[in-house]
């Protein structure tokens, strides 16, 4: 006969997990905030879960990195450190980005079209420093960066 706190915090997992992805790390956690939280029943359940494959870290990561690149047009900076406060490793996380053979000035440039409009009518120093911080914000390199701005000669 099953366990009813096994069967409590596996229900939790699966709730957990039909609202959205999570890493290993980000379940433990979850779980460990549970009232009838035992180490043995977390490694079970976590066990199960991969056999299940309802909890796949390498296909948390790929998905992440493909929205981040695609959709939210972040660069590997940013990517990285949201994923390793998520338990992902960074040299997971670089290595995977690398395999996506995807150049990042390209995702820096399609960041920046989305606020072109907005800064049209600021004077050119302005701008490029306004530019500047927005990619610096949204996790691309210096070097990226100065590779995008480079164009603007009066700053």
């Amino acid at each position: 006969m099953e366990d009813p706190k096994y069967r409590s915090l596996m229900d939790y997992a699966f709730r957990a997990l039909a609202r959205r992805m999570h890493t290993s790390m980000e379940l433990r956690e979850k779980l460990r905030k549970r009232p009838h939280h035992s180490k043995e029943q977390e490694d079970l359940i976590l066990t199960r879960l991969g056999e299940l494959k309802l909890i796949d870290d390498e296909a948390f990561l790929k998905r992440h990195i493909e929205n981040a690149q695609h959709s939210r047009h972040e660069g590997y900076l940013k990517t990285a450190f949201k994923l390793k406060l998520k338990g992902i490793p960074m040299d997971e996380t670089k290595r995977h980005w690398k395999e996506t053979g995807v150049d990042e000035t390209e995702i820096a440039r399609a960041a920046l079209a989305k606020i072109q409009k907005k800064l049209e009518k600021i004077p050119a120093q302005k701008r490029y420093s306004r530019q500047a911080g927005y990619l610096a914000s949204r996790g691309f390199s210096s070097d990226t960066i100065y590779k995008i701005l480079s164009h603007f000669e009066d700053r």
